[in-house]
């Protein structure tokens, strides 16, 4: 991940921002919600609108996930971050438990001891095997997850400040640099999709859908992809979902 240490830290607005997370918790009835990292693409990077971790804790590197209750904060990120973390967040506001696999699920029913606690998340943001985990860890506690698809919470507070998320202008990859064909691609994707008896594949990492159909794009630092997703039918055209004003008439056609 490119990070840049050169700024000083900006002064600290996590109390203030815990706060109104919290007040939005209460209504919406939820008593811990989740901030992971990602942004709906699930890639490594995420552009400016998409850095909740970033802006509710001051968290800067590129993996962690942290759980909000109404009391108590944990920030847990894996052993590549310790370090980072310290330096990076108010351990009066959150605390840094250890890394594991369980340890999510750990401190919630640690955390959350109240049967019939509910912890929030964004849809948008987490894997179906990442709410798998999470549910087997919670399972028998009494604890349930509630999807919040209408408004990511963290969004909600943000406000005006939150940047613009990225529209910038899609370019066409020359065949000389891609060394084939959009088209050529496509059939073999076809290819293998028939082959398995699948009617699509559903792609969400713009790094893929780049690849797929030779394009570039500029929404992120330091990475040559536009934001969008598409689904590849086992026939017929790919459907790409995007921002019609980052395409221009050479890309379209």
């Amino acid at each position: 991940m490119f990070q840049n240490f050169d700024n000083p830290p900006p002064e600290n607005l996590s109390p203030h921002r815990l706060q109104s997370l919290r007040e939005k918790m209460r209504l919406v009835g939820v008593d811990a919600y989740l901030v992971p990292r990602t942004d709906k693409h699930h890639g490594e990077y995420v552009p400016p609108s998409d850095e909740r971790l970033k802006w509710l804790t001051g968290f800067s590197g590129s993996a962690g996930l942290a759980i909000i209750g109404l009391k108590k904060a944990a920030l847990i990120v894996d052993g590549r971050y310790r370090v980072q973390a310290r330096s990076e967040v108010d351990e009066d506001l959150f605390e840094l438990p250890e890394f594991s696999a369980k340890r999510p699920a750990e401190w919630i029913c640690e955390t959350l001891s109240k049967r019939g606690s509910k912890v929030g998340y964004d849809p948008w943001l987490h894997t179906g095997n990442e709410i798998s985990r999470l549910q087997a860890g919670l399972a028998g506690q009494g604890i349930t997850l509630k999807p919040l698809s209408r408004c990511n919470l963290v969004d909600s507070i943000w406000g005006d400040d939150r940047p613009d998320e990225p529209l910038n202008k899609v370019t066409i990859h020359p065949l000389e640099y891609a060394g084939e064909t959009s088209t050529s691609k496509l059939e073999k994707i076809q290819q293998q999709l028939k082959k398995d008896d699948l009617e699509a594949a559903i792609l969400t990492l713009p790094d893929s859908i780049c690849w797929l159909l030779n394009i570039r794009g500029s929404d992120i630092a330091h990475n040559p992809v536009a934001l969008c997703f598409a689904i590849v039918p086992a026939r017929g055209k790919v459907e790409l979902f995007i921002a019609p004003s980052k395409l221009n008439s050479d890309v379209r056609a």
